[in-house]
């Protein structure tokens, strides 16, 4: 057996980028520093690269513990409901639940990233990476009103396309009202009038 080379880590990883993610969603990519993390996680620098290396790959991995443990279990809900209705009213919810978890910043981590993407100081893996974590969702729910469509749960002559930007922007901001502190029985609130305009098959 090879011997371990260098002194082993004092620190846990997970516990670390969730300091990270922590910070990336608060300040935004652009807005944090290195100084940021260091202070946050109670490292230092080359503590910090030898475990994720630069910034960017710091926030990459911030970015897929964040759809892992959000991301994920929406696309989750939406797929495994066989009712359409019940399917994409749980999504928003999760997502309602995820924007207002408590010890977590308010709002959404992709959208407060995502408003800086078209600045120069944005790096284009970081830009990349965010538009498909935000397409991933997008993607699933288009399947999903399709599917809903297709089994008569819609109208024939119903348009995913449009149903899906309105979910969507009904969660922007709901995203941008947790962000304003907005508690989470409101945006449920909000979101049981948004899906009184379900088309009724």
């Amino acid at each position: 057996m090879t011997a371990q080379r260098g002194r082993p880590r004092s620190f846990d990883d997970q516990d670390t980028l969730e300091k990270v993610l922590d910070v990336f969603w608060k300040q935004g990519f652009i807005g944090t520093s290195l100084t940021d993390l260091c202070s946050a996680t109670g490292l230092n620098k080359p503590s910090l690269y030898g475990a994720f290396g630069n910034k960017e790959a710091l926030f990459l991995a911030a970015l897929d513990r964040y759809t892992s443990h959000f991301g994920t279990p929406a696309i989750a809900a939406l797929q495994a409901e066989p009712d359409a209705f019940t399917a994409i009213r749980s999504f928003m919810l999760v997502t309602v639940d995820k924007l207002t978890a408590k010890k977590m910043p308010a709002g959404c981590f992709i959208i407060t990233n995502a408003a800086a993407t078209g600045s120069t100081d944005m790096p284009e893996a970081v830009a990349a990476a965010l538009a498909k974590a935000s397409q991933n969702a997008r993607i699933a729910l288009d399947e999903r009103l399709r599917r809903a469509v297709a089994e008569g749960q819609l109208p024939p002559d119903a348009d995913p396309k449009p149903l899906a930007d309105f979910i969507e922007i009904t969660l922007a901001g709901a995203a941008a009202l947790a962000q304003g502190g907005a508690p989470r029985d409101a945006l449920v609130k909000a979101v049981d009038i948004a899906l009184n305009a379900w088309p009724k098959a």
